[in-house]
């Protein structure tokens, strides 16, 4: 009875390795393997008592987890295991790249949209302004992997009187005498300021 628990943990160690080595995945050979090693374990226990049953096991478990490490080990091993290394930058790092960048507001940012910058669209979000789509924007930083962007400096100049940050409109002369954006007494909001 001995001898037939020891074929089956050696066959059991075999299939294994058969498994590992040789056929890629896990099949047949591992799955015969395991069940040599669990016969061994109890044919043992039932042969021998729990002590030696669980002598069996244990060291079938323990001699597996060796055989792999020793394999991992060795040429073959190192050829079959992945060792790739992963290069380049991060979201973040290509990302920072565009702060300064200008670009335009695809979609109403209110306060989070998209925009196209140097001809690729992005997610962007503002610090709380609605922005109108088609307001030119500037990247001022990321933020988690977000762009934070601001409005333009001489379009929210240019945009006395409108509340939605758009650009005043006027009539041909520039007057702004056209009924738009005017002040209470019908002139252009900051007329007699000079």
């Amino acid at each position: 009875m001995t001898a037939l628990i020891l074929l089956l943990v050696l066959v059991g160690f075999l299939l294994l390795a058969v498994e590992v080595l040789v056929i890629p995945g896990f099949g047949l050979a591992g799955i015969l393997g395991i069940a040599a090693l669990a016969a061994g374990g109890i044919l043992s226990w039932t042969t021998y008592g729990p002590l030696w049953g669980l002598t069996v096991v244990s060291g079938a478990v323990l001699g597996s987890f060796a055989l792999l490490w020793l394999v991992a080990k060795t040429k073959v091993g190192r050829s079959i295991a992945l060792d790739a290394r992963i290069e380049g930058t991060t979201a973040d790092e290509s990302l920072d790249k565009l702060v300064g960048q200008t670009g335009e507001a695809l979609s109403i940012l209110r306060p989070s949209g998209q925009a196209l910058i140097r001809g690729d669209k992005y997610a962007v979000l503002t610090d709380g302004q609605f922005l109108e789509k088609g307001r030119r924007v500037v990247v001022v930083r990321v933020d988690a992997g977000k762009l934070v962007v601001e409005p333009v400096e001489d379009e929210a100049e240019g945009a006395v009187g409108d509340s939605r940050g758009g650009r005043a409109e006027t009539d041909d002369a520039g007057d702004g005498k056209d009924g738009k954006n005017l002040g209470e007494e019908g002139t252009s909001p900051g007329a007699g300021l000079d």
